[in-house]
């Protein structure tokens, strides 16, 4: 569908809308403070606040990359950016909208949401001709600049996030998302290795988008049925035993004893607290296991039952 079929299926009447367009994979704090722009701006205005949302990354697409990772799904984005704007418009990307130039791209959104402004950060650009937004014409739209926000120098963004993923450090991804990084999949079938060593985990298996932590111990709040628990998470591929050929995802909830076996939970990663390791004997594994959970419950986690 075209970029006009795709907003009118949306059924959005507005007689005034002020807009801003991206992935927003993330919805990361640098994200947050451009809804929170476009929120002012279309209350001083009089109109809608609407978010433009790619369900992929359109760069990703067009140089046909294989492995598309993101730090959200794309029902974990709608909700996230729901809290901030009036409406979303999802967009599928596509030939058709790949080749719009910026003009007719803002012009469509003219014609049909009554845009008069388009909100958005220093680097993002639109169209074909990859035009920066903020040097568009302004005799052919407004558009309002939201600066972008840094950390320590470091600019706000969801390939720094992945950076700061990729090296487990989670401290640094918890302030530039403003909130925990988290997983989600469901409880699968595993070798039962843990509960034979006296640590019963649940194995989990992610969504395939989603970006998955490097390989380690974690410090983790695991989400069942609404309620948070403390948890220890090994990402790898068990040394100590014959090693796995796919990288696992077992979590060890503490204080909790129930069978999880195919259903859904989340896991929301704190800090790294060490590297995967091969053991000696399975003794010297247990005596490590039993260390990690003694110095993950001293960590001070807020949990929220």
């Amino acid at each position: 569908m075209s970029l006009e079929e795709q907003i009118k299926k949306t059924n959005i009447i507005t007689k005034k809308s002020i807009v801003t367009v991206g992935t927003f994979d993330g919805v990361h704090i640098g994200h947050q403070s451009l809804f929170q722009t476009l929120r002012r701006e279309s209350k001083k205005n009089g109109a809608n606040s609407i978010a433009i949302v790619f369900k992929e990354k359109p760069r990703a697409i067009i140089k046909k990359e294989q492995n598309k990772l993101y730090l959200t799904t794309f029902a974990e984005r709608k909700k996230l950016i729901s809290k901030h704007v009036d409406y979303i418009i999802p967009i599928d990307f596509n030939q058709s909208i790949q080749n719009l130039k910026s003009t007719q791209f803002i012009q469509i959104l003219k014609n049909n949401i009554n845009t008069i402004a388009i909100v958005s950060g220093d680097n993002a650009k639109i169209g074909s001709d990859q035009k920066l937004i903020k040097s568009i014409d302004k005799n052919l739209i407004k558009v309002i600049n939201s600066r972008i926000k840094e950390n320590s120098g470091e600019i706000f963004s969801s390939s720094n996030i992945k950076k700061s993923i990729a090296f487990g450090k989670f401290e640094k991804t918890t302030e530039m998302l403003g909130r925990y990084y988290k997983i989600s999949g469901k409880v699968v079938s595993g070798k039962k290795r843990g509960r034979l060593l006296g640590f019963p985990t649940a194995n989990i298996k992610p969504s395939k988008e989603l970006l998955i932590p490097c390989k380690g111990i974690f410090a983790t709040i695991a989400m069942i049925k609404n309620t948070n628990f403390l948890s220890g998470t090994s990402i790898g591929y068990n040394p100590t035993f014959e090693e796995e050929e796919k990288i696992s995802i077992e979590t060890f909830i503490i204080d909790f004893n129930e069978d999880l076996y195919n259903q859904k939970i989340s896991l929301n990663f704190i800090s790294k607290i060490r590297e995967e390791k091969k053991f000696e004997s399975t003794k010297d594994l247990i005596k490590q296991m039993d260390s990690d959970i003694s110095y993950i419950k001293k960590i001070p986690i807020p949990i929220t039952k």
